[in-house]
């Protein structure tokens, strides 16, 4: 609103880490979404009227603050990505080695809210590669069920897999959960992996890495499970 002074950032900026790399949402340009908030910027407003969460009014350098902040935060995930990308860095790599820069890292408007700096590293992935991930057997791969049950079958069935999950969850709640969905896609409906699953999924999300996006995935997950045993 020009008259006004005011700019309506809509979803760009609410006041934590864009979410820019929604893993259930369709592709989100990261580069242009740092280049609007730029261009936000250059207008000078006054008053910054964001889709949620606070306004800023009758102070122009805040507002340019901020918007600058997830600007610069965007841009640099953006170039780590790539220049991983460019060197041949396998993309899970690439992807789980971003970081903010230790400058902006701790500024109150980039708390991880929804998505983290990885998960954004991951859609600027999307945008620029195919649907494979570098993993050579993953080209033409096994269904993935099809996979859980050859590994069930390697380790002595899908009782071993719960166990060795459960053992896991207190000190590696993410490798526990790579076994115990081998255990319940080896054997989908089987009551006691459900239970597992459940179990394991509630403390992954207890975890508090885990961002809001991640947490409601696994609610989901646990839901159809549910389901599945209770039918």
């Amino acid at each position: 609103v020009p008259g006004r002074k005011a700019v309506a950032s809509a979803d760009y900026y609410q006041g934590f880490l864009p979410n820019a790399g929604n893993g259930k949402r369709v592709q989100r340009y990261v580069e242009e979404w740092a280049v609007a908030l730029r261009e936000m910027v250059a207008l000078e407003p006054d008053h910054l009227l964001p889709a949620h969460g606070e306004s800023i009014s009758d102070d122009r350098a805040a507002i340019a603050e901020v918007l600058s902040v997830h600007a610069e935060a965007l841009e640099h995930i953006v170039a780590h990505t790539l220049d991983g990308l460019n060197a041949r860095v396998r993309q899970d790599v690439v992807a789980d080695s971003v970081t903010l820069p230790a400058h902006i890292a701790d500024h109150p408007t980039l708390n991880e809210q929804y998505v983290s700096p990885n998960d954004i590293s991951r859609m600027v992935i999307k945008q620029y590669c195919g649907w494979w991930d570098d993993i050579p057997s993953h080209w033409s791969p096994a269904r993935f069920d099809q996979q859980a049950a050859a590994i069930a079958e390697l380790v002595g069935g899908v009782d071993a897999l719960v166990a060795h999950a459960r053992e896991l969850v207190a000190t590696d709640p993410v490798m526990a959960c790579h076994f115990v969905d081998w255990a319940w896609f080896a054997d989908e409906g089987n009551r006691e992996t459900g239970r597992a699953v459940i179990e394991i999924y509630v403390r992954r999300i207890a975890d508090t890495q885990a961002n809001t996006q991640e947490a409601l995935m696994y609610l989901d997950h646990m839901t159809a499970v549910q389901l599945a045993v209770d039918s």
